[in-house]
């Protein structure tokens, strides 16, 4: 991969990195589904840059919405503006500040019902381990909120269990990894086959919990 990546570094009338980048980004976005994702990673691991991340978080423009509290609040800012910069509508939904103590069960049920509501495509909410907050925002019907803590564990959230809801931890994880689990995130195709099922049952539980 890395000498076709060297190979093709003025791809596009491009030269550099600028040139390579837009080759793998071509690769990613015509091949089929496994090879793209060896694509993806493994222009990752070359750069150590978002700027692939950048590219394939563009491909579709989501709205996403945002929240934390107080011990969240630095690294969502963080993530508004990384997002923002990757051509994403942003719906941040507070807290304002990292000063001010507030309740977490408040930012993450919001999340949650912008996500249900059709309001946002997807939510991001923040606390600071992230426990709490994703204890909160599961107790909305409809949001399938998953606790990661790195790239793989977001990717696989997203594959296997069709999070509509990403939770982390400000206190545990770093500004990085924080980011580079989004972008794992919202590059992820949701699973198919055996997973419809297992998704079905989990519906079917927000059913049962209503009644």
């Amino acid at each position: 991969f890395f000498e076709r990546l060297d190979q093709k570094r003025k791809w596009g009338g491009a030269t550099g990195e600028r040139g390579a980048r837009r080759w793998a980004f071509c690769n990613l976005a015509h091949a089929n589904k496994d090879r793209g994702t060896r694509v993806y990673f493994h222009a990752m691991k070359y750069y150590r840059t978002t700027e692939v991340q950048r590219m394939t978080s563009r491909v579709i423009g989501m709205r996403i919405a945002l929240g934390s509290d107080h011990a969240g609040f630095d690294l969502k800012a963080v993530l508004v503006s990384t997002l923002a910069e990757w051509g994403h509508e942003v719906i941040d939904l507070g807290t304002k500040n990292a000063t001010d103590s507030v309740d977490y069960p408040d930012f993450g049920e919001a999340v949650g019902r912008s996500v249900v509501e059709g309001r946002a495509d997807f939510g991001i909410a923040v606390c600071g381990s992230g426990i709490g907050i994703s204890i909160a925002a599961n107790k909305v019907p409809g949001v399938r909120a998953a606790l990661v803590h790195d790239a793989t564990s977001a990717r696989l959230s997203r594959e296997h269990n069709h999070a509509n809801v990403l939770c982390l931890g400000a206190r545990l994880i770093g500004e990085p990894v924080a980011i580079d689990a989004v972008a794992a995130w919202l590059g992820a195709t949701p699973g198919e086959g055996r997973h419809i099922g297992r998704i079905e049952k989990l519906h079917a539980l927000d059913e049962r919990a209503g009644e």
